[in-house]
């Protein structure tokens, strides 16, 4: 296959760095198999990206790079256990002391794979340096944001995603100097080697764990790939291949996917976020109210209040919700299901029970626990409007956790969409761009879920003409 020697002249104009040129060197020394028209170019709020310097014809071959250039998490693990033992088994061993078992890959791979990053980073002659040279220094992802770019994001749930991971890469850090020198591996460079793998590694079901892929990482996402990538074995030996799946004409982008993700992924693994993703989905905590204060039965009776109090908890017991928070998910065009029937079942009382089953008699809690039957059928009945002054309250109790989730951002919905539209409004900065992007979905998703539960107001409250 044609190699860097025939690409198109401007994949190496002066803009790009010396060490890039390098690198394009040592692909082409490794036997990386490259397409003869692709070309590069930076790209507003993507960075570097491949173009197609002639039309490139739909099932042509891309790339192809063998797997003796891929940085994976099982060569880091080889490495760490053959050249840094004593490391290696520290390492282990602080891990294994965590409570959960499963926890052991989540911390090993980016431990791993990132004390092997830098070591291969420490060794110019190593068979890696001139692809781990060439990285970006400065990555878009929140690891990396700056205080007033994180509070760019306050009142988004992302923010608290956002602290998780710093935490997960502070731990990461603290168990990585468990054998080596803090002057070997600062804070600040271990940070860029844990971002590097979270905005450039690849995974799947043919490569487990975390893998860098020389140049993989060059090519953009999209929702609308033109591109596809994959394993495949050529005469016994595997290769990362990228495949066109169309016609690309001159000067247009090369893009893969990067999987049908949320924003809040999205921002959290690359740093950037699309406006109207399909897959996007905002996932807020929500507190219900009390399940005892809304155990009231009509009959007014202790026993009956009791007893249907007991109901209710065997119920959220039975569906493993707990009864003081909810995970309210919203997605672009659908409702929280889970959080409408938790509502109606913390609303419900005994006369909306015997007007979907008659027979239906709430013993007394002191001397017989709630009815098992009733207990399984309830969450079905839930999925449902119970009655129209349940459903009242809880299309009112909607609104109200749709406005106090709206109050907790500094900006409104149309403040972001002025933002958006105005080209100076963020001065050029990628990381505030993203946020607004990311916030202003998930305003536009309360907001839909707002009027959807007017909307059941005004029918529930419209008066009964006779």
């Amino acid at each position: 296959m044609a190699l860097w020697s025939r690409l198109h002249s401007s994949c190496l104009s002066p803009q790009f760095h010396p060490s890039f040129q390098s690198f394009v060197t040592w692909l082409n020394r490794n036997d990386v198999g490259l397409h003869k028209l692709l070309a590069f170019e930076h790209f507003p709020s993507m960075g570097l990206g491949v173009t197609a310097a002639e039309e490139i014809r739909s099932n042509d071959v891309i790339l192809e790079v063998p797997s003796k250039l891929w940085f994976t998490s099982a060569r880091s693990q080889d490495e760490a256990m053959r050249n840094a033992l004593p490391w290696y088994q520290s390492v282990k061993a602080s891990v294994s002391s965590f409570s959960d078992p499963s926890q052991s890959d989540r911390f090993m791979r980016p431990i791993l794979s990132s004390m092997n990053m830098r070591i291969h980073l420490s060794n110019p002659s190593s068979l890696f340096f001139p692809y781990l040279y060439t990285l970006p220094r400065e990555l878009h992802v929140p690891l990396f944001w700056r205080e007033a770019e994180i509070q760019s994001l306050r009142g988004s749930p992302i923010i608290k995603d956002i602290a998780e991971q710093k935490e997960f890469a502070k731990t990461c850090h603290q168990i990585a100097l468990a054998g080596a020198p803090s002057s070997f591996f600062p804070l600040a460079l271990f940070y860029w080697t844990m971002g590097t793998l979270f905005t450039r590694a690849h995974s799947g079901a043919k490569l487990e764990g975390l893998n860098l892929i020389p140049f993989i990482d060059c090519f953009n996402h999209s929702l609308h790939p033109n591109c596809t990538h994959d394993v495949v074995s050529i005469d016994g030996q595997q290769y990362y291949q990228i495949r066109a799946v169309s016609d690309i004409s001159k000067g247009s982008q090369l893009f893969i996917s990067y999987g049908s993700l949320p924003n809040s992924k999205y921002l959290r693994l690359y740093g950037f976020a699309l406006p109207d993703n399909p897959f996007d989905a905002s996932e807020f905590d929500v507190s219900l109210p009390s399940l005892a204060s809304h155990s009231v039965s009509s009959a007014q009776a202790p026993q009956f209040t009791e007893a249907l109090l007991i109901l209710k908890q065997e119920v959220f017991k039975q569906m493993q919700w707990s009864d003081t928070q909810s995970k309210m998910v919203l997605t672009a065009d659908g409702m929280p299901s889970d959080l409408l029937s938790q509502l109606r079942l913390i609303f419900i009382d005994s006369s909306d029970l015997s007007s979907h089953n008659p027979s239906v008699q709430l013993a007394s809690p002191l001397n017989a626990n709630a009815p098992q039957q009733l207990i399984q059928m309830l969450p079905t009945l839930a999925r449902s409007p119970l009655s129209t002054d349940n459903e009242r309250r809880v299309q009112q109790n909607v609104v109200q956790i749709c406005d106090q989730l709206l109050s907790g951002y500094d900006t409104s919905l149309e403040e972001d969409e002025r933002l958006l539209r105005e080209a100076d409004a963020l001065q050029g900065n990628q990381r505030v761009r993203s946020a607004v992007i990311a916030r202003k979905a998930e305003k536009q998703k309360l907001h839909r879920l707002k009027t959807e539960a007017l909307k059941v107001l005004a029918i529930v409250d419209r008066p009964v003409v006779l």
